[in-house]
């Protein structure tokens, strides 16, 4: 026979399903070859008696005995009847198709089997797989709404079946009989059943009722009110139930979930009576298109299952009549959600999720046709898709939200859900006047009724707790203040009798108390008193109308309210904000003016009053007050005392803006004034004169050659003052003929210079590089505030150079020092020229 062709699999969104390593859209669906002339010949020569034998259960393919012995009821008896009709004419229609299909006795002598060709052969295989199949058609092809509508996935409408070939156990028995049953089957599912919302993307199998009759493919199968044994029920509960899932029940699996489908099938067939196992189990085997390990496989997974079916040990949650009574062991529950959170316009829950499992645990929300949530006033519940079970959270208006965040509310949620009570497999019929085999799919039926399970959570609005914030300024500059010890009191009712606790102080002027809680007083009132005041300030602070006199007069305080948008205060404007009245601490400042070597007062000098500003930790540059010479007390003073305030944090320098004549380095002082009042701060400023530094250049004069140039020296001096300012003074001295004429004494001659103005300080005088052919040979202190230190550097024609490190004290007096230097070098004429210039 010829090989299938390829079936195209048209899945929705295009999703391609692999079975054996192959997507179902791209596999090749392939019949077994021929068998052998002598077994086609016998198989087609079988006579009545032998078959009647086999039936009878001489032959080794004997059927499992049903061990079913409960008593029917009238239904069971009712439907069972119909079965039993059904599967005579079911297995009289197969007589008669057996009849047609099979080849004429004459037509086999004249050809004989072995002679046809593989194409006539794989013709006869199609014609009977376009009968088992039905038209022909890609998954979907057919469009239908019905089952977009539906809620619950029930049987009250008709539905609309598709199937993809699975033809692994065909065998070349034509449509087959009950002895030789037609294993080549597709698998059948309700098209559309996916777009059920309660379906949850899944599609429910059906199984059909007659094997030799054609399948229904693209037909609209409609529920006729039967229903089957429950022994089916338990093939279509634990078996395989939807598309691509594998049998329910792992005890069933094959780990194929197409195989699970053909297990499943199988069995229902078994179990329906229009086959035995052991004429299953014989198909299996003469099946080509399966591995020894697919037929060991499929054969046991049957056997166990039609066994079990057979068992009345395993109906526990079944009934008497057949069908699955989901009430008996149902589980309902809901997942608690997280917890509230802010969302557009209010405060949501995480989504809730709910589960409704039956035996085996195994999930079966689908059922359920009645999903109820009823949760405290004031509290939505928001669904999240449009399934009748569909995930659920709670949602409460942001106003809502806030009045119960203020005491904590408890939201009770309560779930109900409602299935029926029966399930089982519902059969369904082919259109009118067809020749479709009835089908079998998992539904409800409400003749039982339903029942309600319940579950139920509580979430709590938490609850809230509120910081107070509070401000402490000066009353006159408006600057904040630290310092300052707030409390915060409950109300009773009639007095605010009970301390909660101390407002933290957080710097800058602001106080604050966390953690406050409304069911801490009554209707949410609280009372905040300034229990000490800033440093230097008066106990009271500043009352800002007669609601808040009334305030403190009555309770010591201020009055404030909590409310779900935050604190009001009880009609004071600003109440938030405490104003106290500084009480200032002052200072007049009083400076006598001396000079540092007698202690004689002075005058002509002027003083300024800097003020520190602490935002940039420095004294402004500007005056904040000016001192006056008072002439009869001989000081300089403040006309106006100068005052403590936040800003400066009474901190003030003194400084000398003008000196005496004759005077430099200017004084200065820093004070503080920290002392409640007006003090008086006398201080003295103490001048130092200005210094003069007398440097001398000795040399003898018969080492003078007049040829070589007037012999010039340079000095260099360089100090700090007593205010730590840097100075630098240089000077020249140059010996001429006639000076020398003039000053020479015991062989020698000394040029002296003298630098005047010098401010007090610590003062280096060193002699610059020497003229030529001259070296230092020695230095000598003039006052006692000069100090040399000398070393010998090296011995130049009979002379000794040294290095000097001459200091000058000029804090307490003048200086004065004298260099010697002698002359090494006589040879050849040079010349020596020096040019001072002067700063204008």
């Amino acid at each position: 026979m010829k090989r299938l062709r390829r079936v195209l699999i048209v899945l929705c969104l295009c999703l391609s399903v692999t079975v054996s390593g192959l997507p179902v859209s791209a596999m090749e669906k392939t019949g077994n070859e021929p068998a052998d002339t002598a077994a086609e010949e016998e198989k087609t020569g079988t006579d009545e008696a032998e078959k009647k034998e086999e039936t009878e259960g001489d032959d080794k393919r004997t059927e499992v005995p049903d061990t079913d012995t409960e008593e029917p009821s009238e239904t069971e008896e009712t439907e069972g009847k119909g079965q039993k009709e059904r599967q005579e004419e079911n297995t009289e229609q197969t007589k008669e198709e057996q009849t047609v299909q099979g080849t004429p006795e004459e037509e086999l002598g004249e050809t004989g089997p072995e002679e046809k060709s593989r194409e006539e052969k794989e013709t006869e295989k199609k014609a009977v797989l376009e009968q088992i199949a039905g038209p022909e058609g890609a998954c979907f092809a057919i469009q239908s709404d019905l089952g977009r509508y539906q809620r619950s996935v029930d049987n009250g409408s008709s539905q609309q079946v598709n199937s993809v070939r699975y033809d692994k156990f065909y065998t070349d028995v034509g449509l087959g009989t009950s002895y030789d049953p037609q294993l080549a089957m597709g698998i059948k599912y309700i098209d559309h059943d996916n777009e059920t919302p309660d379906a949850d993307g899944k599609w429910r199998y059906v199984y059909c009722l007659n094997f030799n009759k054609s399948s229904p493919t693209g037909q609209h199968m409609t529920y006729q009110g039967g229903w089957t044994s429950r022994k089916i029920a338990y093939c279509l509960y634990y078996g395989a139930m939807f598309w691509e899932q594998p049998c329910r029940y792992p005890k069933y699996r094959t780990g194929d979930w197409q195989l699970d489908y053909f297990v499943t099938q199988v069995a229902v067939h078994v179990l329906n009576g229009e086959f035995t196992l052991s004429s299953a189990f014989g198909q299996i085997d003469d099946a080509a298109g399966a591995t020894a390990d697919e037929k060991a496989l499929a054969k046991d997974r049957i056997n166990l299952l039609v066994n079990d079916a057979n068992d009345g040990g395993n109906y526990a949650s079944f009934t008497g009549d057949g069908w699955f009574d989901a009430s008996a062991q149902a589980a309902f529950r809901v997942t608690t959600p997280s917890d509230f959170a802010a969302v557009t316009d209010g405060y949501a829950t995480g989504y809730s999720t709910p589960t409704f499992k039956t035996a085996y645990d195994l999930d079966m929300k689908e059922q359920i046709t009645g999903f109820n949530v009823t949760t405290t006033n004031g509290v939505n519940v928001q669904k999240k898709d449009t399934k009748t079970y569909s995930d659920f959270r709670l949602f409460i208006k942001t106003a809502q939200y806030k009045s119960w965040q203020l005491t904590g509310k408890t939201v009770s949620t309560t779930v109900k859900a409602t299935a029926p009570k029966w399930w089982g497999g519902g059969i369904y019929t082919a259109p009118s006047g067809s020749e479709y085999q009835d089908c079998v799919l998992w539904t409800y039926t409400t003749a039982g009724g339903s029942f309600t399970k319940t579950a139920s959570f509580d979430k709590k609005v938490p609850k809230k707790t509120f910081t107070l914030n509070i401000q402490k300024k000066d009353a006159e500059t408006g600057a904040g203040l630290t310092g300052a010890v707030f409390s915060l009191w409950a109300y009773d009712g009639s007095v605010y009798s009970k301390k909660l606790g101390i407002f933290t102080d957080k710097g800058g002027g602001k106080y604050s108390y966390t953690g406050i809680d409304y069911t801490k007083t009554k209707d949410g009132w609280f009372l905040v008193k300034e229990d000490k005041p800033p440093k230097d300030y008066h106990p009271e602070y500043v009352i800002y109308n007669n609601a808040d006199k009334e305030n403190y007069v009555k309770h010591g305080g201020r009055e404030v309210k909590l409310t779900v948008d935050g604190f009001e205060w009880d009609g004071v404007p600003d109440g938030a904000i405490f104003k106290d009245t500084p009480v200032t601490p002052k200072a007049d400042i009083v400076v006598k003016k001396t000079d540092a070597d007698t202690g004689e007062i002075l005058e002509g000098a002027e003083f300024q009053v800097r003020e520190w500003d602490k935002t940039v930790k420095a004294y402004k540059k500007t005056a904040y007050r000016t001192l006056k010479y008072d002439a009869a007390a001989k000081r300089y003073v403040t006309e106006k005392p100068v005052e403590r305030t936040d800003s400066n944090e009474g901190k003030f320098k003194v400084i000398e803006t003008k000196l005496p004549e004759g005077y430099q380095c200017p004084w200065e002082k820093e004070i503080e004034i920290t002392e409640k009042g007006t003090v008086t701060l006398n201080l003295e400023a103490v001048n130092h004169p200005e210094r003069t530094l007398t440097i001398h250049k000795k040399i003898q004069v018969d080492e003078i050659t007049w040829a070589h140039g007037n012999p010039t020296f340079l000095f260099s001096v360089n100090g700090v003052d007593i205010e730590g300012k840097e100075h630098s003074y240089h000077r020249v001295v140059e010996f001429t003929e006639d000076y020398v004429r003039e000053h020479q004494t015991g062989g020698y001659v000394t040029l002296s210079t003298t630098i005047t103005g010098i401010p007090a300080g610590e003062y280096k005088i060193m002699e610059d590089t020497p003229v030529m052919r001259y070296v230092l040979t020695d230095a000598v202190a003039g006052s006692e505030n000069v100090s040399v230190v000398k070393k010998d550097v090296e011995m130049i024609n009979g002379f000794m150079k040294i290095q000097a490190d001459v200091s000058a004290d000029l804090r307490p007096a003048d200086g004065n020092v004298t260099f010697e230097n002698h002359k090494t070098h006589f040879d050849k004429v040079s010349h020596n020229s020096t040019v001072i210039n002067v700063i204008k």
